[in-house]
């Protein structure tokens, strides 16, 4: 891939279609196998040999500076890994907080299906009653945003008010009716909580999500006791660089999360477990709403249906859902930010998931390749490959 297309993707500077492809990129993972019920680091004897050294190898080729990894296995975190450095001369380790970027998402879907199966919100009432985004007050299609249509990303955004030429956010197609991955998208329904839950988004992250499963090495909030427990991020050329510049206080729902490997399988377990879910919101959740199997863009229709691919995919209730067809589904989100990418998910049926955080700017490339490594039934990276040399080649 064009490395000068790279930087611009990362920088934000292409809305284009090739742009859009990147960003879906990072949504895609599957499920993973692990026997061994230790945790490792990258000092460990065993990686020299089979896919531990292999994994250095990607790293190397890739130029990542550092791995972790959780492996999920019939319901419980049977083994973590820990590979390369955080910072200079600072090694990963169970304690290590990743920036796991758009994997915020998940989090910030599960505070609200958890709100909504206590009765406190609904999935499709207006976020109009509560909260209007001042740059789309004058649009009257404002008043048709729901939760069900913000985390189906389905609002007609892009993905930030940047993208746009002004720097205002505005709608391109109408709620509801066309797929586009949108963070903004989150951030209206987090002041949508705020507004009605009368409390701060992070207060109901806590409240919702950390506290319960005990998620202590976790922060979607920039606070100042983690800071020597977060990666530097690195660029493509494997370079350390200049921390993000986010002030103590900031948040974002749909990115920036800090978390160690452990506290997100802790959080991956519960989703698995549909932890504080009713039969409703549970089925609404497994459920695809934006169908990206047949789509012009995102389908692998040129590529001829074959068993390498799952029969259908897309996005449910704020997570990717791939539909195996065999009772199985995968559920799943990932992110990549300029310095980090990460991947999670978990198998509805199997009850096997993975944890993949990068410290690395080419971590959108190297974790599909870790998870090929990692997961010999895993089938969503023959969607990646697809999609990535239909646009990519050459």
């Amino acid at each position: 891939m064009n490395s000068y297309l790279l930087k611009n993707m990362i920088n934000g500077n292409l809305t284009s279609v090739s742009s859009l492809v990147f960003s879906f990129l990072l949504l895609f993972s599957s499920c993973s196998e692990k026997s061994e019920d230790k945790s490792h680091t990258s000092s460990s004897a065993d990686f020299t040999k089979g896919p531990n050294a292999e994994v250095l190898s990607l790293m190397e080729e890739y130029k990542i500076k550092g791995v972790g990894i959780g492996f999920i296995q019939n319901g419980v975190l049977s083994d973590t890994e820990y590979y390369g450095e955080q910072s200079p001369n600072i090694p990963v380790t169970d304690s290590t907080m990743f920036n796991v970027a758009s994997t915020t998402k998940a989090v910030a879907a599960e505070v609200f299906l958890r709100l909504a199966a206590k009765g406190k919100v609904s999935l499709d009432e207006p976020i109009s009653n509560y909260y209007v985004y001042a740059d789309i007050a004058d649009d009257p299609r404002h008043k048709l945003l729901t939760p069900r249509i913000i985390l189906s990303h389905k609002t007609g955004f892009r993905n930030w008010p940047w993208e746009y030429e002004d720097g205002k956010l505005a709608f391109e197609n109408d709620p509801g009716t066309t797929f586009g991955y949108s963070g903004i998208g989150f951030y209206i329904l987090a002041k949508f909580l705020e507004e009605k839950m009368w409390t701060t988004f992070p207060h109901l992250v806590e409240e919702t999500i950390f506290k319960p499963l005990n998620m202590i090495n976790s922060s979607i909030v920039r606070e100042s006791w983690f800071e020597d427990k977060c990666p530097t991020p690195v660029d493509n050329e494997g370079n350390y660089i200049k921390p993000y510049d986010h002030d103590i206080g900031y948040w974002n729902p749909a990115d920036d999360l800090h978390v160690t490997v452990e506290d997100y399988s802790k959080f991956l377990i519960s989703a698995m477990n549909n932890e504080g879910l009713t039969d409703e919101l549970i089925m609404e959740r497994e459920k695809i709403i934006s169908d990206l199997t047949n789509d012009p863009i995102w389908g692998t229709q040129e590529g001829g249906k074959s068993d390498l691919y799952p029969p259908s995919y897309g996005y449910g209730l704020g997570w990717m859902v791939f539909d195996y067809g065999d009772g199985n589904k995968n559920i799943q989100h990932g992110g990549n930010d300029e310095g980090e990418a990460a991947m999670a998910y978990f198998h509805t049926k199997s009850k096997n998931g993975l944890i993949v955080f990068c410290n690395g700017g080419n971590g959108v490339f190297v974790l599909p390749k870790i998870v090929e490594l990692l997961d010999e039934e895993q089938k969503y990276t023959s969607v990646y490959n697809y999609i990535f040399e239909k646009f990519y080649s050459n």
